[in-house]
């Protein structure tokens, strides 16, 4: 015997075969116990290795997925952000976390993934799939936004039944102190009473006339050559009269006579509504009705008042229908809804900024039409002759903020047939457009050094929940799409990216 060699152990094999069996045994466990699989990625994006629970089925057996290039699994917006983070790991030995979709035959399907270095060259990526949860935060997203819609209409109805039965109330109560033999008083002052109530009864019934028509596509529009000048002193002088004593009313026109194509019974419509609302506000000092032409060809009419302003937690919803932002003012509430629709039918856009305490702006902006044809193309198609959504002159709103001509030209080019694209590189004039115009999409540039995206994104949170929001970002780690989905925004498009991926992004939410 080897004098080098030890003696014998008997049972040392056998041993040693028992622990490799049991070893065996709880890997094999805890595989079957795992949530989701496990990849083993090289550092060039191959899979070396691959465990899943037996019962588990994916697109692809394991022995197709063995030394298979990821690439073919991952979309590339996908691949570069894992392959990425795998270098991350490999780098630091920190775990890092990822979340993406994969489509696949048509659907699509989202996979978190916790990835951890492993040996060598190696990552080990623990996936589930998340799509159960992405499923219910979208179902209670749907919810929330039923239940807020169920709430306002109850509140509307509630205040309608109110806003109706007080007018009709002094009518009627009033009428008939006047048919009574035994009223010897003064008669004009009750006949201004129910004359008065008379008119604030007819408007509230026009305003739910008309958002009625609003809400089955049916609105009238008349278009006629038309002095803007003339029309607005017009307004001026009945609204004058109605005016409180400690309110003075001024009107600011440009000097020269101002023609455009449009429907005057609308543009008065919205503007009384305007001076209106800012009467009931104000109390004392000014309201400032105003015209000005800008340099785009357009024209700007705008109420300045003094009042009490609008809150900044309000202000996003003042155009909302069915929303009555003070309880204690008479009005249907749907005053300034109406508004918005009639100023998008004359194919301009509205908007309002204010100060809490200090008074409000309202205003619309509307293209000067030099014939009655360009005012017909600016107006949405009836519903019946609405035959696809692109041929629709209506179209979806999308803000992209941030981005250079550079960046810019791909989105335009890509999408500017479907959808109506602003571009925006001020944050300040970023959120007024967004109050203003209610996009349907925003696109943020989020690593862009020309707006801080991420505190833009957050201000926009704060205003909204709902808007969808995608970021645009070069950085692929986890780190800055961490921060982008925890500031807010719905989803993450890598450059480069493909025109596919871009349209993909926008369908997924508009």
């Amino acid at each position: 015997m080897d004098s080098t060699q030890g003696p014998s152990v008997p049972g040392t094999d056998f041993t040693h075969s028992e622990e490799m069996r049991q070893l065996t045994q709880r890997c094999n466990a805890i595989i079957e116990s795992l949530p989701g699989f496990i990849f083993v990625f090289d550092d060039q994006f191959f899979l070396r290795e691959v465990y899943m629970p037996e019962s588990m089925k994916l697109f692809h057996s394991m022995k197709e997925l063995v030394g298979m290039d990821a690439r073919i699994i991952y979309s590339p917006e996908v691949s570069e952000l894992i392959i990425h983070t795998i270098h991350q790991c490999l780098a630091d030995g920190q775990l890092r976390e990822l979340e993406y979709h994969v489509d696949l035959k048509g659907l699509r399907f989202y996979y978190q993934a916790r990835l951890v270095p492993y040996k060598d060259n190696l990552v080990l990526a623990l996936i589930q799939d998340i799509g159960d949860r992405i499923r219910r935060m979208d179902e209670l997203v749907d919810i929330r936004k039923r239940q807020e819609a169920n709430l306002m209409k109850s509140s509307f109805l509630a205040n309608m039944s109110h806003e109706i039965r007080t007018p009709l109330n002094a009518i009627v109560g009033f009428s008939e102190i006047l048919a009574s033999d035994e009223f010897f008083g003064e008669k004009e002052e009750i006949i201004a009473i129910i004359r008065k109530n008379n008119e604030l009864l007819l408007q509230l019934i026009n305003d739910i006339l008309d958002i009625s028509r609003i809400e089955s596509g049916r609105i009238e529009i008349n278009l006629q050559h038309t002095e803007l000048n003339e029309l607005l002193k017009e307004i001026f002088e009945v609204q004058k009269i109605k005016m409180k004593p400690e309110v003075e009313l001024h009107l600011l026109l440009p000097p020269e006579e101002i023609y455009t194509y449009t429907d005057p019974n609308r543009i008065r419509q919205v503007v009384h509504n305007f001076l209106s609302n800012a009467a009931k506000h104000t109390f004392e000092g000014s309201i400032t009705l105003q015209m000005k032409i800008e340099k785009d060809n357009t024209y700007t009419i705008s109420v300045t008042d003094t009042g009490t302003g609008i809150t900044e937690d309000k202000l996003p919803y003042v155009f909302e229908r069915f929303e009555k932002l003070d309880n204690f003012t008479q009005g249907t509430g749907l005053g300034l809804a109406i508004s918005k629709s009639l100023v998008e039918h004359l194919g301009g856009e509205i908007g309002a900024t204010s100060v809490f305490g200090q008074g409000s702006t309202f205003f619309f902006r509307i293209p000067l039409r030099q014939t009655m044809k360009e005012a017909e193309e600016a107006q949405p198609l009836p519903p019946d002759e609405q035959v696809q959504p692109q041929e629709s002159l209506h179209r979806k709103k999308i803000l992209a903020i941030g981005f250079d001509e550079l960046d810019f030209g791909p989105i335009h080019t890509v999408l500017s047939n479907e959808y109506i694209i602003l571009k925006i590189n001020d944050k300040e004039e970023g959120l007024e457009k967004y109050l203003s115009l209610s996009p349907e999409l925003l696109m943020v540039h989020v690593s862009s050094p020309v707006i801080d995206g991420l505190n833009f994104v957050k201000r926009i949170r704060d205003l909204s929940f709902t808007t969808p929001i995608i970021a645009f970002t070069e950085y692929g780690n986890y780190t800055a799409q961490e921060k982008a989905l925890k500031a807010g925004c719905n989803d993450i498009v890598l450059k480069p990216y493909t025109a596919s991926r871009l349209k993909d992004a926008v369908i997924s939410y508009i």
